[in-house]
């Protein structure tokens, strides 16, 4: 049982608490503990597994913050936490996570502003922090993340300038912004009107399909690998 490297109990409906003890599986590769019906929060121990690849505890009822310790998961490539009742700020801890290439922390209910340290997930592909109360600013260091390939940062508090460099992620092939307080679309909106030809524009932020209001645009899928400069 020591020498275990994939545990896949999801949708079991188990309930109860996490079980620290799992953290004794020191060869552990692969935790997927998803679609339950686990309560409590997470617990600190769970920094501790060294071998750690994926972890998946999505669609819980788990509540409290989330631990900072996760941040020394070093071997980590996939985090997916959503669908529970999280709070508290995201752990700044969690952008040390190099080799990360999946974090999904939608639908909870985090507070807080997106870490100004998230361009240190440099292999991250798929970022989903939609569906919780987040307020600030997105960092202008976001458009660094040369190989994000899905970006859903809808439902939440966000206001000010969305970073215009957002639109040379060549990876990019959706980002959803919708749903958010006041967020200003500034030069990307020019820059998108002067390109629509490699973007299918979407103007959803009042559940409309027009593409007539350049302010409030949702650029739902790019359709051309070119960068474009700006």
């Amino acid at each position: 049982m020591h020498c275990l490297r994939e545990l896949n109990a999801s949708q079991n409906e188990i309930s109860g608490f996490l079980p620290v003890e799992l953290t004794n599986l020191r060869h552990l590769v692969c935790l997927i503990l998803g679609e339950n019906q686990l309560t409590g929060g997470i617990p600190p121990e769970y920094g501790n597994f060294s071998a750690l690849q994926y972890l998946s505890l999505r669609g819980n009822k788990l509540h409290g913050s989330i631990p900072a310790e996760l941040g020394r998961l070093s071997t980590l490539r996939e985090l997916q936490l959503g669908n529970n009742c999280l709070n508290g700020d995201i752990p700044a801890e969690l952008f040390s996570l190099s080799h990360l290439t999946i974090l999904f922390l939608d639908h909870n209910e985090i507070t807080g502003g997106i870490p100004m340290n998230i361009n240190c997930l440099g292999n991250l592909e798929f970022l989903f922090l939609n569906g919780n109360r987040l307020s600030g600013e997105i960092p202008a260091c976001i458009g660094e993340l040369k190989k994000l390939k899905w970006l859903n940062l809808s439902g939440n508090l966000l206001s000010g300038v969305v970073p215009p460099r957002i639109i040379n992620l060549v990876s990019l092939k959706e980002c959803d912004l919708r749903e958010n307080v006041e967020l200003d679309f500034g030069l990307l909106s020019i820059v998108l009107a002067q390109h629509a030809g490699s973007f299918k524009l979407w103007n959803l932020t009042y559940g409309t399909d027009s593409t007539s209001n350049a302010d409030s645009v949702f650029v739902a899928q790019r359709c051309a690998e070119t960068p474009i400069k700006i």
